[in-house]
């Protein structure tokens, strides 16, 4: 079961301070009361907004609907009774435009469309968001990833074997070994498993592309390019509209794009 988190400090953050003097513009009652009021109604839209997991809250169609909610979330029965004295103000949209002047909610147009974001929550509470990953999910995920990829770097031994049988001519102003060979084409044909295509055919082989891969190959470290190759799996779909001949093509200035773990 995933528990809400809530700040240390919880009580003394700014937007609560805040909603504590504005609620004591609004009744008669004492500053502590005013305080406790201010904690409870934060607190109680960080419980609501744990049910989504999300720090925005989008309405459907009426601003007025979320506006309903967020008063039915805080409780105005239970307000009224903490304060000991009565509001000067009886809507729901009022209240709502007090947590948003003391900045507890912010109105903005975020996934899901235009509503309300929670002040404060996403920062401590990233494991509630419906797409959360942990470190260990996220560990198992990159070392799967990281396997077929090197799976597919070692299938250039095999590819030098058919390029060969079919005739395939290696660039002759970058004569390389057969080890270098094995590696340029293993780095080629993962760069298109990082892209999620399939390996090229025999007869879709460049000796150019040949050519610059050997060069990759010769002046960067095997592990680099197996994290620039990882990058761009786990980026891909923000890649979208590359190719692996653009990435060789383009590789000086876009491996300094990726970040370095070595």
């Amino acid at each position: 079961m995933k528990l809400l988190s809530i700040p240390a400090d919880f009580a003394h953050r700014d937007e609560v301070k805040l909603l504590a003097r504005d609620i004591s513009l609004i009744c008669d009652a004492g500053e502590m009361a005013c305080q406790i009021a201010a904690c409870h109604l934060v607190f109680q839209l960080w419980l609501d907004w744990s049910r989504n997991g999300t720090a925005h809250r989008a309405f459907r169609k009426d601003p007025s609907e979320l506006d309903y909610l967020i008063a039915s979330a805080v409780g105005w029965i239970a307000l009224h009774r903490m304060l000991g004295s009565p509001l000067k103000c009886a809507s729901s949209a009022h209240l709502v435009a007090l947590l948003c002047g003391s900045g507890v909610l912010t109105r903005q147009d975020g996934q899901g469309g235009d509503g309300f974001t929670l002040t404060g929550f996403a920062e401590y509470n990233a494991h509630l968001h419906p797409e959360y990953q942990s470190m260990q999910t996220r560990g198992g995920i990159a070392k799967k990833r990281n396997a077929r990829l090197r799976q597919a770097a070692n299938d250039g031994a095999k590819q030098r074997t058919l390029l060969e049988q079919s005739g395939f001519e290696f660039p002759s102003d970058a004569p390389a070994t057969e080890k270098e060979q094995n590696e340029a084409l293993g780095y080629i044909l993962q760069l298109h498993m990082a892209m999620d295509l399939p390996a090229p055919r025999t007869a879709e082989w460049s000796s150019t592309l040949v050519r610059d891969a050997i060069h990759i190959v010769r002046s960067h470290p095997a592990d680099r390019l197996m994290e620039i190759a990882s990058w761009i799996m786990e980026h891909r779909t923000e890649l979208e509209g590359q190719d692996p001949e653009w990435f060789i093509r383009n590789f000086k200035d876009f491996a300094r794009s990726v970040p370095s773990a070595i």
